[in-house]
């Protein structure tokens, strides 16, 4: 199975492009828009944001709860979610990871998404131009946003639990859960929306 993955955008000051080349994110062209056009978070397509915006309101709901952060997860033996916000055009998620816990490797049903860790160290493996899976840490006060076609895992990998905010546009209809192989990634399952036990 190939599995193309759109361009990875990050916040730590650089946008990585299909073929790994570097950029400033300062002086890329989907970052030299005005505050107000920010706000407006015109979208990539109709009904959809763009991995940017979804990054920008991750952070801003991030920052605006902060207290997700402190909550008493010393005890969490599992992951634990809280759907925050769904319109027609979004949904936002926070997420409680405890040490060691880990979502395996998903698509994200052809919405764009991005994620902004509150507290703690998020790794992150993620499926690369040549189909074979890079991997990154990503720690508080940073996220990654990504395109429709992205494939990844995310993994708490430290000793103390983490939280994330997540958002995705459209809101998900569904996730594939993929394992690896010697020829690639096989898809498993998909998990839908309209299931009972429906989470991110």
């Amino acid at each position: 199975m190939t599995i193309a993955r759109d361009p990875v955008i990050r916040t730590t000051g650089a946008i990585t492009v299909t073929g790994g080349v570097t950029a400033d994110l300062a002086r890329h062209p989907a970052n030299a828009r005005t505050a107000d056009q920010r706000t407006a978070r015109r979208p990539a397509r109709r009904g959809s944001l763009d991995p940017i915006a979804l990054l920008d309101l991750a952070k801003e709901h991030a920052s605006a709860t902060g207290a997700w952060a402190e909550q008493d997860t010393a005890s969490l033996t599992e992951r634990s979610y809280e759907l925050v916000s769904l319109t027609d055009d979004v949904e936002v998620w926070v997420i409680h990871w405890p040490a060691g816990g880990s979502l395996q490797l998903h698509d994200h049903g052809g919405s764009s998404g991005a994620f902004w860790v509150v507290g703690g160290t998020l790794e992150e493996r993620y499926l690369t131009d040549d189909r074979s899976l890079a991997h990154r840490r990503i720690g508080a006060a940073s996220g990654a946003g990504f395109g429709a076609r992205y494939v990844h895992d995310v993994r708490n990998g430290g000793t103390a639990p983490a939280t994330s905010v997540h958002a995705y546009s459209p809101p998900m209809p569904g996730m594939t859960f993929y394992r690896t192989s010697p020829t690639g990634l096989v898809a498993e399952r998909t998990e839908y929306r309209s299931d009972p036990s429906w989470a991110p």
